[in-house]
C-alpha cells in the first residue's frame, strides 16, 4: 500500500512529466498560440503560462528589458540565485532569451510572446524550459518568467511597477517564494 505521502510524490512527478514533454525540441506553437524555446534533453522541466497585465505591452516590455539590461550596470539582480539574462532577439511583440544559473551550471530558454487585448492591455504568453534533463526544478522556470517583470515584496522594479494576474498553462512547480533565493 502506499502512502499518503508517496501518493503525493506520485502526483507531482506525474505532473512534471506532463509538463516536460519530450516531443518539444524545438520552437513550436503550444496550445495554439503559445511558443516555446525547445530543449535538447528528453525529459525537461518547463513552465508555460499566461500573464495578463494591466499594463500596456510597451510598458511591460520595456520594464522586463530595463531588468535584463540592468544586470550590466547594477541597476537590476536576477533575485533568483543571481542568475544572468540575455536577449537573443527581440521585436515588438516577442522577446527570445535565456537565462544561466548563478553557479554557471545550467541554461534555461525563454520565449515571451505580447499581445494587446481590446482594451489596452497586456496579455503576455510565456514559456521558459530547462535545457538539460531534469523533472524537478524547484519552481526554476517558473521564476525565469515570473523575475522579469514581478512586483512582490524583493522583487526590484527599475521603472514601472506592473499590475498583472498569472495563469499556469503547465507549470506544475510555481513557488513564487523560491524566486527570491539570492
Amino acid at each position: 500500500m502506499m502512502s499518503s505521502h508517496h501518493a503525493a510524490l506520485a502526483c507531482t512527478l506525474l505532473a512534471a512529466m506532463a509538463s516536460a514533454s519530450p516531443l518539444n525540441r524545438e520552437t513550436v506553437d503550444v496550445a495554439g498560440s503559445l511558443k516555446c524555446p525547445g530543449s535538447k534533453a528528453h525529459i525537461y522541466a518547463s513552465c508555460q503560462m499566461t500573464t495578463t497585465f494591466k499594463n500596456a505591452c510597451a510598458e511591460v516590455i520595456e520594464e522586463i528589458s530595463a531588468r535584463v539590461g540592468g544586470q550590466k550596470n547594477g541597476t537590476w539582480h536576477d533575485p533568483h540565485n543571481k542568475g544572468t539574462y540575455t536577449i537573443d532577439t527581440q521585436t515588438a511583440t516577442e522577446i527570445d532569451m535565456h537565462r544561466l544559473t548563478g553557479n554557471n551550471k545550467y541554461t534555461d530558454k525563454q520565449v515571451l510572446s505580447f499581445t494587446t487585448d481590446s482594451d489596452g492591455s497586456c496579455v503576455m504568453q510565456a514559456c521558459s524550459q530547462s535545457q538539460v534533463t531534469s523533472i524537478f526544478d524547484g519552481s526554476t522556470n517558473y521564476c525565469n518568467l515570473h523575475d522579469l517583470y514581478c512586483s512582490d515584496d524583493g522583487c526590484h522594479v527599475v521603472h514601472s511597477k506592473l499590475t498583472y494576474h498569472e495563469f499556469y498553462n503547465a507549470c506544475a512547480q510555481n513557488d513564487a517564494t523560491q524566486c527570491l533565493k539570492v
